[in-house]
């Protein structure tokens, strides 16, 4: 079975079992209408069902949504409404009221799946008549209702609140999106609260409306209010739970040891945001970095692969150019982007640029929405556009990070090899004179220089070889090095001549030196399978500092030798 055989099996399963769920909501509605039955109205003001479910729809219209983790939980005054048909309305008409008004709305308005509008119509049905049930076992019909009512009617709303978040949630949880003990906490409490305050006002207008209906256009400005208050809490709430899921992705972007690790975290965190089937980034081949494709799937695993196929590159670039992010349905699309879609098994998905200083260097995907929810909304477009620019932006910098390191490196090796002798690995005739210039242009001090002369170097270079006339200067070198100060400087001049740098040294102890690295070349070199014993001339100068010259050293023991 192939991963996208899979992924829609599971799928199908996920949507019969919130079918199965919605089924029962209203079976279970159906249930309090048979149980309610022919209530008696009460006596005085009497309002039809047809005014109350224009009430509904108006506030089906005016829907807030707070987005919780991968899902959203929706804020309307729906609760105004619903205290006005508890107090004026017969159970059965509050509850096709709600049904007919708010389901009508969803229907018309909004382009929902058909599974969302069957939850949400038997919701409106099961927490309207939880609701009327409620009421109508604490209190009994009257013309006028007091506080005993009030209560009664507060408490209705809070518990149809309730009963409301804990369906969702069940919904949420069969989608394989359940929210948290402590998330689920929050949403419960919040529903309850926000009911409380909405029936609060709905008791206010039945107020109203038993003593002087005309007063009731009071109201439209606290209601208007209230409405403008859940939007800017909504907005505030959605741009605080955008700004962290950005921190965080971008942490596990920067934080980890590579690039492809933080890439891999920061798509399993996107993928999870989205409620996506997997999220990929594919990067081009550039001068600065390999491309690569690194893909997230629905199971969590993490997948490494090729690099794109030119002709897919191409496609992306000219569908994305000029648009940082698009929303695409992969039936629309041709070419060899639409194929490799479609053999993925991709249905519909948002593509992005990953931008960097030169330009697009990537894209990012995140393909099919998981569960129920329907396709991919037009915000979760624009925080997927910013997490690509936030994305684009590290990697940009990562990648001019390891250029950095190429070119100091590269610097580096420059340096080494402008002012070392690419045989011996000792410093070169320019080198060593910048050395001597240095230690002579001191204040105090004196330096002292070796010239060294091998003796008997073109005989063995051309009986055994340049091979092993390379050897034996190599190690010449590093016996150099093991009778030296790590002050002191060692070099080749060129040739067979070297030369040594001795800073602050008594003359003494100069002429130890010396004997020690004759002592130290006069021990046998085994060349080309035989041992040679060569000798070496040397000629030694001290020199105070200040008084002479680079040059003049030099030559000087280049006299002495």
């Amino acid at each position: 079975m192939t991963t996208a055989h899979a992924e829609t099996t599971k799928a199908r399963s996920t949507e019969a079992k919130v079918w199965t769920l919605c089924a029962a909501l209203a079976a279970a509605a159906a249930g309090l209408v048979v149980w309610l039955g022919p209530s008696p109205l009460a006596p005085g003001l009497h309002l039809p069902w047809w005014f109350l479910a224009a009430a509904f729809a108006a506030t089906e219209l005016g829907v807030v949504h707070i987005h919780v983790r991968r899902s959203s939980h929706s804020i309307t005054l729906g609760e105004i409404p619903l205290v006005l048909g508890l107090l004026f309305a017969t159970p059965v008409e509050l509850m096709a009221a709600w049904v007919i008004g708010a389901g009508c709305v969803l229907v018309v308005q909004r382009e929902l799946p058909a599974l969302r509008i069957a939850f949400n119509v038997a919701l409106f049905g099961i927490t309207a008549g939880v609701a009327a049930a409620t009421f109508q076992l604490a209190t009994d019909p009257v013309a006028l209702p007091g506080p005993v009512e009030w209560a009664a009617a507060t408490a209705a709303a809070a518990l149809s609140a309730v009963v409301a978040v804990a369906l969702v949630t069940a919904a949420m949880s069969l989608s394989g999106d359940g929210p948290g003990a402590a998330r689920l906490r929050s949403m419960l409490a919040t529903g309850a609260a926000i009911a409380t305050v909405n029936a609060a006002l709905g008791l206010a207008l039945s107020t109203v409306l038993v003593a002087d209906g005309r007063a009731a256009v009071l109201l439209l400005a606290p209601a208007a209010a209230l409405f403008v208050a859940y939007r800017a809490y909504s907005a505030e709430r959605n741009r605080h739970t955008s700004l962290q899921f950005l921190y965080a992705a971008s942490r596990a972007l920067t934080s980890a040891s590579d690039a492809t690790a933080g890439l891999a975290g920061m798509l399993a965190m996107a993928r999870e945001t989205f409620r996506a089937e997997r999220a990929q980034v594919w990067t081009f081949d550039a001068p600065e970095a390999p491309g690569a494709r690194v893909t997230v799937g629905a199971d969590g695993q993490v997948q490494i692969g090729a690099t794109l196929d030119p002709d897919v590159a191409a496609s992306l670039c000219t569908l994305l150019d000029g648009r940082p992010a698009q929303h695409v349905s992969v039936d629309e699309l041709d070419g060899a982007l639409g194929d490799l879609l479609r053999e993925s098994g991709v249905r519909s998905a948002m593509l992005a640029t990953l931008d960097g200083e030169r330009g697009a260097f990537g894209v990012m995907l995140m393909a099919d929405r998981l569960g129920v929810g329907g396709d991919f909304a037009a915000e979760e477009l624009r925080l997927f556009e910013t997490l690509a620019r936030h994305t684009g932006a590290a990697l940009g910098q990562d990648m001019l990070g390891r250029k950095l390191v190429e070119l100091r490196e590269l610097q580096g090796a420059l340096e080494h090899q402008a002012f070392h002798d690419p045989l011996t690995g000792l410093a070169n005739r320019l080198l060593f004179m910048d050395r001597i210039a240095n230690a002579l242009k001191r204040r105090t001090g004196n330096a002292a220089i070796l010239y060294i002369d091998l003796d008997d170097f073109k005989p063995i270079n051309d009986t055994l070889g340049h091979e092993a006339g390379d050897d034996l200067l190599c190690e010449v070198a590093a016996r150099l090095d093991h009778c030296l100060r790590p002050a002191d400087t060692a070099a080749r001049l060129g040739g067979d001549e070297f030369a040594v740098l001795l800073v602050d040294i008594e003359e003494e102890n100069a002429h130890i030196v010396a004997n020690r690295i004759l002592s130290a070349l006069g021990e046998p070199f085994e060349l080309a399978h035989t041992i040679k014993q060569i000798g070496a001339s040397m000629g030694l100068a001290l020199a105070d500092s200040g008084t002479l010259d680079a040059d003049e050293l030099l030559r000087d023991a280049d006299a002495a030798m």
